[in-house]
């Protein structure tokens, strides 16, 4: 394990430091090198996430993703230009997404470039699962059948879905990922006030997964089969509940 360059590093950062952010607050607590590998992982998800929300283009867009899954596949063998991969290699973050099955993960984003959006909660419940709880599993390096990964994805699943609603909140409009269940629940098509409270809603939702993770909390910081990303995933979520909590 080597030290991400310099130039790598301006660039990751460029991604996921936004002043005030949330991961920036957070990552200032992990250390060395463990805030390296969070850095690079996190900078992976949000070019790769990104993408269908970026591109309108489905060609483009699955050309972009089909781009990552081949440059991954053979960046050990072959190397790379790409600043983030190389920041994978150079922190050891990469074999924490290999172990938690990256390939996955981007098929699944693949999935997502001319998907409709979640007819129910249930559907985004999987949707959430598949993207911000997968990311949490492969920040903190477990497999699937790992007995703590539940909790992990459902910490992850939060994150997710305050991202989502907190980007609603500020742009407006109903994005990709909003559940048609919710329109007639609130009634929003004719009500636009009721908006808040289907915001709020998936708020609280956010917090039930939370929740979830609970029982397995401390086996998780103690862990010794979780990469180091465990303890970002840890203190994002407090970090996370604690601002739900002040809104309250």
């Amino acid at each position: 394990m080597a030290d991400i360059d310099p130039g790598d590093r301006a660039h990751c950062e460029e991604l996921t430091c936004r002043p005030g952010g949330l991961f920036l607050l957070v990552h200032r607590f992990i250390r060395s090198p463990a805030a390296d590998r969070v850095l690079a992982s996190e900078a992976f998800f949000r070019s790769v996430r990104s993408i269908p929300e970026n591109v309108s283009d489905a060609a483009v867009a699955k050309a972009k993703l089909s781009w990552w899954m081949n440059e991954l596949s053979r960046a050990r063998q072959s190397g790379t230009q790409h600043p983030v991969i190389r920041a994978l290699l150079a922190s050891g973050a990469l074999a924490d997404l290999e172990a938690a099955g990256w390939q996955a993960y981007v098929e699944h984003i693949f999935g997502r470039v001319e998907s409709d959006a979640p007819a129910d909660l249930s559907e985004l419940e999987h949707r959430l699962r598949r993207t911000g709880g997968h990311e949490a599993q492969m920040m903190a390096g477990l497999r699937e059948d790992h007995p703590l990964t539940a909790a992990v994805q459902s910490l992850g699943m939060a994150s997710q879905l305050l991202r989502n609603c907190a980007g609603m909140a500020q742009n407006g409009g109903r994005p990709g990922w909003w559940p048609q269940e919710l329109e007639a629940r609130f009634d929003v098509e004719n009500n636009q006030h009721a908006l808040h409270g289907a915001l709020e809603f998936l708020c609280g939702l956010a917090l039930e997964y939370q929740r979830r993770a609970d029982p397995d909390r401390l086996q998780l910081t103690a862990s010794a089969d979780s990469g180091p990303g465990a303890a970002f995933v840890m203190l994002r979520a407090g970090a996370e509940k604690h601002r739900l909590e002040r809104m309250k």
